[in-house]
């Protein structure tokens, strides 16, 4: 805080403490005239004024009050800057303020002095108040920057390097705050001085500050030695100032150029006769830094043969040219002398420039090229290659031909005329002569034959001629050589044919074979020569035959077919050729002409012509013409007639005979036509005049148009119609008319139907009869009882007129909806004693039929409960009938008598509503009534938990997605009577989709598939009745609220998205939104969080909004399209679970590809910062010298990196030169000829891309035109340059691409034939690099002759030689060095074996993003040819993987899980370009995507290696099995086995048994409840092999539940995963048991049981198992054992219980045709008890048992008798039973004690022993419901090893 603010917190608290002062002083009496004070609000506290405020202008007013109201007064002292209004308190400026000037006296502020005086009346005294107060001036920008310390200028070296920085400039601005910020820029009228300078503002205190100049681009003195900038100075005001300077930057020279030279390259020429001190040339060069320039020294080099020396005429001073003069050196020239001579008479010789510092050449060098023409003296005679010649010629040479395989060269060493010599022939008379008669140099000769009839084989004096040759100079020196001629026999006379040419006439239709001619031909030959065969050629000779030795002509075969057809081919124009043996060959045209035969019938264009004509008209509108065509050629023979054969009997129509155009006889009838059918058909004949005559016919139909004037009427503007709901498709309902007083297709009416049918009707377009639709629903209660139909009727006409009415249906109702209660169970209670006619509860019943009438009556079953809860039999429930009544047409159900809850504890009656309206039987509907009999005063039952009568609810919650079977809670509930747990609870309903269920002990568990996300009607709910032991009952309402958990990821809205961004875009510019959602709902699992990855592809340029998904430009990133110009990125979706929910984060992630679009941001260059090349004077005019070449890195495809070449500063060249634009080839634009010069041509060429405004670059162009001089021989070449050139092509140039052109010139004069240069390639024996090439050998133009591939060879090496093309000794090579440049011709592939895919691994579960493993391809390009992107083309249609398209990371996408799919095969494809994207749902599979003959795509198999998250599961959760009361401890019971779909370790499973419960069938205590017994069973941990632990005897009348866990090993996270089973545990005694016997030995039975128990499930229609417990030997009622026959001890489960031997005995006896049968096909032959169990067991071992018996026979003895007789007493017990038995006779149940009522229950129970009388009394009160599980226990195995000693206490069920 400032020191004024402070002043001024405290200046307001002394105000208020004065201004309370003068109120306290006012009210205390004895005081007079207090001062007066002005207001808090206007007394200038805190007041400031822009400087700029006009003079005048009323600034503020001040406001004062005077305690006793007397008139004030104001006054102010400013230093006279304000007035004030003395009355008004208004201020006013007076005098103009200038902050700036202030600043310098006061600082920002005016002080002001104001007074407030009161005007005290009653001659009192005035009171005069004064204070200070300071008035803020605030700035305003009235100032502009000000450059201080001008004018600037800098001296910068011209080595300082980029970067470099410069403070010399400095300005400043007296104004404040923002008005004193300056900012510098260079101005753009000094652009190029921008380019190479920035100038940037640094602050050094406010108003105040520095530019800095910096160097951004290198400088060259030489290009420039000075640079001005302007530079502008603007300040930061809302209305900026500004003011400008200029700043001078000069270019210190630095030694970084070398020497040049004027006049480079030299050309001189010099005779080999030539004196001592001959000058040749002079020279000229110069230092290239003119800044600082050094002393040079000039030597010669090159000069071996001595021949010239270099001497200096002029040092020049230090900033001058150094000259030189060029001198023969006294050493005698040769231009014989092998140096010169191999070069083409041409000495070459290089002048060196040194830099010297301290007059010590160690500077910078410079060299120009000396070329030096020896020129020639005559000294050398001509001689030839050899000095004696022989030759063969044949007789038959022609004249003027040269004699073959002569091989004479005469060479002159000399040159130019010099080299010039004549030659002669002597002995040749007339038949010989010689060429050329004169050559110069090195020339090939050659004898030519004048007269070939002086030479005949077959004349003897004629077979030899000796020849003399001659060559002789100018100075008469000659050489000669002897040629010796020799003639050969030859077949000299060629086959004669008596005429020049044939012509045949022939019929067409001649048959095979038939011999039209015979033409031979002579010889004048003898022997073999004369010999004559005879062919025939041309087009169409396949059609004839010809003799080869006879010369007979026929017609061919013509695969039997006519060869000749005059319609197709009427002159046949061929070649008949003879030919001798000796090859020679004559020929003479053969004419044949084929006569046309009347073989073809006329044929119309159209089968049939149609045209419409308006009733009345008497013409056509248009002519109406048939056409026919006859294809012979014959005049008569296609020669057509038409006539009208047929149709016409009206006589309407005419047709012209020649012409086949229709007329109208007269007008048209509709009437006239057939049948009144609108339409005329008529056949009209065509037929040709030949002999005999053809003809075909055609249909013209011809319709009458009536004029379509009338729509269609309807009889009635609205039908009616009726029709039952029940009426079945195709009934009629209305029929609609309507006329049309049209006729024709005009007067055919159709009707259509449009809206209101909902699809259930139909109209008959043609009758308009309206019926019912196929798969019509007229049912009135689902879509109303009337339909309102729109119809139209239309007519054919045109145009077409159409009507409209309406049609109303009325469905009628009928009775056919059967009646339903809203309700499955009603439930109602009423008390006891209640008396006659007491409302229990009115059920009616819904009809939604208008007839319906509902009568309601009671119905079986209905049954009554005993107070024990238990129901009465079924023969006792008609008297519950007469309890209540029930009205039938109310429903109202009432007592009838009185009812005792001692008697009954609650009523189920069954009510049925039947409608006696019914149309069809059996509209009726059920539902039942739970009437509850209350007692008079009774104590019901008290749930857990939060319930309470007020408010009977239980509230639970639960997870969705929660395995079916489930516990959701257990119920518990309490009898207030006694104390003791309730242990029966029942269903009465459940809100809709049953998803939870009850079980009778209370255990609520999930019935069905809960999913939080699909539409449920949330809480589910379930009501249950908890009843105790004396029918006492209460309700709950179980509450359960399901929560959400995380199990959707999110998902995008696209699988792919597609994006562009110009590459000038920066922060913070959008690209594209991506969009994921959630179907979850709740705890953030549908907040959606965004990130971005890209395997390094660049996704360090982009961000994305974490909330929004918005793609922008990432802060600081800078986009290149010339560096990347496709970005492939990965946006990932990830949903955020609140922390307290555990749950685990789900994400997806999307491919995102944004493409950048260029922009004109790169200039072009050009290759090279300056070209040199050379021509000849005579090139041709358009003639390419050189090319220029720039790049841009631009997108060449857009206008950007499209260039356009020209020439901008023409320098010395004129226009002597041109530029192709589009290529930046150089050619000669006009005639060279005598414009060669010393001085190369120097202009400036630029290079321009197309961008608004262009970006260009500019290059010099230096071009030597050199002249052609005369008497010089061997050719030169200008290019390629003598040191060799190196050129580049692509690899994929097509045939004939121009390489290269070679340009060479000669010194011979360019008028004569020997200055003509020919081009070609050397011959090499180690390369054959010049066989991809070729070379037009006039122009020098190589082109491509094969297609050439870098990856095969990169260079090629073409020697190349120029030479005249008469003086083939007078050559010039060079080498030209083609490279190839690299062009994405090959695809990317993989190192792969086809047989079997890449193998990767990764754990299931792992997060997405995880990296698998990377996939490399290879590509034989190079630089960004050979850049490889990958993508997965197959395989991934679940999108589970994605892969890095520029790395090749294979990552996770999705959740892997091994148990769906343990492994996955993709197709991963290397591609060159980016491809474009599929989605990845339509991907294939890879039998049909995967070709293995494409390497660049291989396989991967990813291995999903398993993690330990599933838990183990019972295949079975409810088991049941059997033990005897009596085995043993440790006695096998069952092995109980779950499934683990985790595999390897992961799947071992560890089994323990959590708890054990007793359930008696009947007990003395604790009334049924469950009872805990630990330690009464052992688990194998591993096995899960369950064993006796503890003697059964004491749970042998009822079941052990027993509850075993399966775990697996612990999770990575520590947690282990567990499922628990249940098996029921029945422990029996072998009196349950039933004995099957069965007529077949034990290893049949054994073999067969398995079939027979799940057939017998098959068969019994009840819930019932049999378990096997034991096979025995048969054994007789004498007591003999039969090992044919075998017993099968079993038990009967039904619904889990144990069935009771006597109901077992009764149902496996049963009277049942299929059971009957069953047993017939297996064996069994008798059913009976099971006895106990005996000796006779079967064992694995029973053999060696018996053995063993027999060796202890006499030791047992005394065992087996007393065995025996206890065996024969059981014996006859059985046969009494069994004697009782047969027919089953049911043992009373009384003798137990137990009512019948409670025997014949549901559940059968295994009855204990008879009680004690004084049991019997007690009644058992015990009800349990099953629950419907599958039976886990069930076996086919039956391994006798698992059958214990005395018999195995297991029992197995099917």
């Amino acid at each position: 805080m400032g020191t004024f603010s402070i002043a001024r917190k405290i200046a307001q608290h002394l105000k208020a403490i004065v201004f309370l002062s003068i109120l306290v002083s006012a009210q205390m009496p004895g005081e007079q005239n207090l001062a007066p004070f002005f207001d808090f609000c206007c007394d200038l506290e805190g007041f400031s004024l822009p400087e700029n405020t006009p003079v005048g202008t009323v600034i503020y007013r001040l406001i004062g009050h005077d305690p006793e109201g007397y008139k004030i007064t104001y006054a102010i002292e400013s230093g006279g800057y304000f007035a004030v209004d003395p009355d008004t308190g208004e201020i006013t400026l007076v005098k103009a303020i200038d902050r700036e000037q202030l600043a310098q006296e006061l600082g920002d502020y005016i002080r002001v002095e104001l007074s407030l005086e009161d005007e005290v009346q009653n001659s009192g005294s005035n009171n005069l108040v004064k204070f200070q107060r300071l008035i803020e001036v605030t700035d305003e920008n009235d100032n502009s920057p000000v450059f201080v310390n001008t004018p600037y200028t800098i001296n910068v070296d011209e080595t300082a390097l980029v970067g470099t920085i410069f403070n010399e400039v400095f300005v400043v601005d007296a104004d404040k705050g923002f008005n004193s910020d300056v900012f510098l820029s260079c101005e753009p009228a000094t652009s190029v001085t921008c380019s190479i300078f920035n100038i940037k503002e640094v602050r050094e205190k406010e108003g105040h500050f520095t530019g800095v100049l910096t160097l951004v681009k290198s400088l060259d003195y030489e290009t420039n030695n000075s640079y001005t900038m302007r530079i502008k100075a603007e300040d930061g005001g809302s209305v900026p100032r500004s003011s400008t300077t200029t700043i001078t930057i000069n270019v210190i020279d630095h030694q970084d150029v070398a020497p040049r030279f004027f006049g480079a390259p030299y050309f001189a020429e010099i005779h080999e006769s030539e004196s001592v001190g001959k000058s040749v040339l002079k020279v000229a060069v110069q230092d290239g830094d003119q800044g600082n320039p050094r002393q040079l020294r000039l030597e010669l080099i090159g000069d071996i043969l001595g021949y010239f020396v270099l001497t200096v005429t002029n040092t020049g001073n230090i900033r001058g040219p150094v000259t030189a003069e060029l001198r023969s050196s006294g050493v005698p020239i040769d231009r014989e002398s092998p140096t010169v001579l191999e070069n083409g008479g041409i000495y070459s010789l290089v002048l060196r420039a040194t830099e010297l510092i301290n007059s010590t050449a160690i500077g910078d060098i410079s060299e120009a090229n000396i070329t030096i023409v020896v020129l020639d003296s005559n000294d050398n005679r001509p001689t030839f290659s050899h000095s004696e010649y022989i030759v063969f010629i044949p007789e038959n040479l022609p004249n003027n031909a040269t004699l073959p395989g002569l091989d004479i060269v005469v060479t002159d060493q000399d040159v130019g005329s010099n080299a010039e010599f004549a030659i002669t022939l002597t002995g040749a008379n007339t038949t010989f002569d010689v060429f050329p008669k004169r050559a110069i140099g090195s020339t090939p000769v050659t004898i030519k034959l004048l007269n070939s009839s002086n030479i005949d084989y077959e004349v003897v004096d004629r077979r030899q001629y000796k020849l003399q040759i001659t060559a002789t100079d100018n100075t008469g020196q000659n050489t000669t050589a002897l040629i010796t001629v020799n003639v050969e026999d030859a077949n000299d006379h060629f086959p004669s044919f008596l005429n020049e040419n044939y012509n045949l006439t022939v019929n067409e239709n001649l048959p095979f074979g038939t011999v039209i001619a015979t033409i031979i031909a002579t010889d004048g030959d003898s022997g073999l020569f004369s010999h004559l065969t005879y062919s025939l050629r041309g087009n169409g000779a396949e059609k004839f035959s010809v003799g080869k030795e006879t010369g007979r002509i026929t017609i061919a075969s013509c695969d039997n077919a006519p060869c000749l057809d005059a319609e197709v081919t009427s002159l046949y124009s061929l070649t008949y050729e003879a030919r001798d043996n000796g090859g020679q060959i004559s020929a003479v045209p053969l004419y044949i002409d084929i006569n046309d035969v009347n073989d073809q019938q006329p044929i119309f264009q159209q089968f049939v012509y149609e045209t419409s004509i308006l009733e009345g008209v008497d013409h056509f509108s248009t002519p109406f013409s048939v056409r026919a065509s006859d294809a012979d050629s014959g005049q008569a023979n296609n020669q057509l007639t038409y006539s009208i054969v047929r149709g016409n009997q009206a006589g309407t129509f005419a047709v012209d005979e020649r012409t086949g155009e229709l007329s109208l006889l007269k007008g048209v009838k509709y009437n006239d036509t057939p049948d009144r059918s609108g339409t005329f058909s008529l056949a009209v004949q065509a037929r040709d005049n030949g002999i005999p005559s053809q003809s075909s016919q055609t249909i013209v139909q011809i319709h009458v148009l009536d004029n379509n004037t009338h729509a269609p009427k309807f009889e009635y503007n609205r039908y009616e119609g009726k029709v039952y709901e029940l009426a079945s498709s195709g009934t009629r309902v209305v029929q609609v008319q309507a006329t049309d007083e049209d006729y024709g297709s005009n007067g055919r009416v159709s009707y259509n139907l449009g809206e209101g049918s909902s699809d259930n009707f139909i109209i008959n377009s043609t009758n308009g009869w309206i019926s019912v639709a196929n798969n019509a629903n007229l049912d009135r209660e689902l879509a109303g009882g009337v339909y309102d139909l729109a119809i139209s009727a239309a007519d054919s006409g045109v145009p077409i007129m159409r009507s409209t009415a309406n049609v109303s249906i009325t469905v009628l109702d009928e009775n056919n909806k059967s009646p339903y209660f809203s309700q499955s169970t009603y439930t109602a209670s009423v008390r006891e004693l209640s008396s006659r006619g007491t409302v229990v509860a009115i059920i009616t019943a819904n009809d939604p039929d208008e007839t319906a009438d509902l009568r309601y009556t009671f119905i079986e079953p209905s049954y009554g409960r005993a107070p024990s809860g238990e129901v009465y039999k079924e023969e006792n429930t008609k008297r519950y009938y007469s309890l209540f009544n029930i009205n039938e047409i109310s429903g109202k159900v009432t007592v009838t008598s009185e009812i005792y809850k001692s008697d009954v504890s609650a009523v189920t009656l069954t009510i049925q509503a039947v409608d006696v309206n019914a149309i069809t039987e059996f509209q009726q509907a059920n539902t039942t009534l739970d009437i509850f009999i209350q007692p008079q005063t009774v104590r019901t039952p008290v749930f857990g938990g939060s319930w309470s009568s007020e408010k009977p609810e239980i509230a639970v919650t639960i997870l969705e997605e929660l395995p079916v079977k489930h516990t959701v809670t257990i119920l518990s509930a309490t009898d207030p009577s006694t104390g003791q747990p309730v242990v029966k609870f029942e269903k009465l309903r459940s809100s809709t989709g049953n998803y939870i269920d009850v079980e009778e002990n209370g255990n609520v568990f999930v019935n069905k598939r809960i999913d939080y996300d699909t539409n449920l009607l949330l809480p589910l709910t379930l009501d249950v009745r908890a009843v105790t032991e004396t029918g006492a009952s209460a309700f709950a309402t179980v509450i359960i609220n399901v929560l959400d958990i995380n199990d959707h990821s999110p998902q995008f809205t696209l699988d792919e998205y597609i994006s562009e961004v110009k590459e000038s875009a920066r922060f913070p510019t959008l690209i594209t939104q991506v969009r994921a959602e959630d179907k979850d709902t709740d705890y953030g699992f549908n907040l959606i969080t965004y990130s971005l990855y890209g395997n390094g592809d660049g996704v360090e340029n982009f961000a994305i909004n974490n909330e929004t998904g918005w793609i922008s430009v990432r802060q600081g990133a800078l986009l290149d399209r010339e560096a990347q110009s496709v970005y492939y990125l990965q946006a990932t979706a990830r949903d955020n679970p609140q922390s307290a929910t555990g749950a685990s984060p789900q994400q997806t992630s999307v491919l995102v590809t944004i493409k950048v679009v260029d922009e004109n941001d790169h200039s072009p260059r050009f290759e090279k910062k300056s070209y040199n090349s050379a021509a000849v004077e005579n090139i041709q005019r358009q003639g390419t010298i050189l090319q220029v070449i720039a790049h841009d890195d631009d997108d060449p495809t857009s206008p950007y990196g499209q260039l356009v070449y020209t020439i901008t500063d023409r320098g010395n060249m004129g226009t002597l030169f041109s530029i192709r634009p589009n290529t930046g080839e150089i050619i000669a634009a006009e005639n060279l000829l005598d414009q060669a010069s010393d001085v190369p041509y120097i202009f400036q060429v630029k290079a321009c891309d197309r961008g608004e405004p262009a970006r260009c670059d500019t290059s010099s162009v230096s071009i030597s035109v050199g002249r052609i001089l005369s008497n010089d021989d061997r050719p030169r070449f200008l290019t390629p340059s003598p040191g060799g050139e190196v050129v580049a092509i692509q690899e994929d140039a097509p045939l004939g691409t121009s390489v290269f052109t070679a340009l060479a010139y000669s010194n011979d004069d360019s008028q004569t034939a020997e200055s003509h240069i020919e081009y070609g390639f050397q011959k090499s024996l180690f390369s054959d690099d010049q066989a991809k090439f070729s070379i037009n050998h006039l122009t020098g133009v190589i082109t491509t002759a094969a297609v050439l591939d870098r990856e095969e060879q990169q260079n090629y090496s073409l020697p190349l030689i120029a030479s005249n093309r008469l003086r083939l000794s007078q050559f010039s090579t060079r080498t030209l060095t083609v490279t190839l440049e690299d062009v994405d011709d090959n695809i990317p592939v993989f190192q792969r074996n086809d047989a079997a895919p890449t193998h990767m691994q990764i754990a299931e579960n792992a997060e997405p993003g995880t990296e698998i493993g990377k996939m490399e391809a290879t590509d034989k390009d190079r630089g960004e040819n050979a850049r490889i992107y990958y993508y997965i083309i197959c395989g991934n249609a679940k999108k589970k993987f994605s892969i890095g398209t520029s790395s090749g990371i294979l990552r996770v996408d999705a959740e892997l899980d091994r148990e769906e799919s343990s492994s996955y095969v993709l197709c991963i494809k290397a591609s060159s370009t980016p491809l474009t994207r599929v989605k990845r749902q339509e991907q294939p599979g890879v039998d049909t995507a995967y070709d293995p003959t494409d390497p660049s795509v291989s396989l991967v198999e990813i291995i999903v290696t398993d993690r330990n998250d599933h838990p183990p599961v019972f295949p079975n959760v409810s088991m049941t099995v059997t033990v005897s009361a009596t085995a043993p401890m440790g006695t096998f019971i069952t092995s109980i086995k779950a499934e683990d779909k985790d595999v390897g370790r992961n799947a071992n499973i560890s089994y323990s048994v959590r708890g054990a419960n007793f359930i008696p069938y009947k007990s003395n205590k604790d009334h049924g409840v469950p009872e805990p017994v630990p330690y009464i069973f052992s688990i194998g941990k591993y096995s899960g092999s369950l064993a006796v632990n503890a003697s059964l005897t004491p749970y042998i009348y009822g079941y052990i539940s027993v509850l075993v866990d399966a775990s697996n090993p612990r999770t990575e996270s520590g947690l282990r995963l567990s499922s628990t089973g249940e098996l029921r545990v029945h422990v029996v005694s072998d009196a349950s048991r039933v004995k099957l016997i069965f007529n077949r030995n034990a290893d049949i039975v054994k073999n067969n049981i398995s079939t027979f128990l799940l057939e017998f499930n098959e068969v019994i229609e009840e819930d019932i198992k049999i378990q096997v417990n034991e096979f025995l030997l048969h054994q007789t009622d004498k007591g003999k054992i039969n090992d044919l026959w075998t017993d099968v001890c079993v038990y009967l489960i039904k619904n889990r219980d144990l069935v009771d031997i006597t109901d077992a005995l009764l149902l496996l006896k049963s009277d049942s045709p299929a059971l009957r049968s069953l047993y017939e096909r297996y064996g069994i032959v008798k059913i009976s008890r099971c006895r106990s169990k005996t000796t006779y067991a079967i064992a694995a071992l029973e053999g060696t048992v018996i053995g063993l018996t027999v060796m202890i026979f006499f030791a047992v003895l005394l065992l087996i008798i007393a065995m025996c007789c206890i065996a024969s007493k059981i014996k006859k017990n059985d046969k009494l039973t069994e004697e009782k038995s047969e027919p089953v006779i049911y043992q009373s149940p009384s003798m137990y004690g137990i009512p019948p009522e409670i025997y014949h229950h549901d559940q059968p129970l295994a009855l204990p022993p008879p009680l004690p009388s004084t049991e019997q009394d007690r009644i058992y009160e015990w009800q349990e419901k099953s629950v419907s599980m599958n039976d886990g226990g069930s076996f086919k195995d039956y391994d006798a090893n698992d059958l214990q000693d005395g018999g195995n206490a297991l029992g197995f069920s099917a």
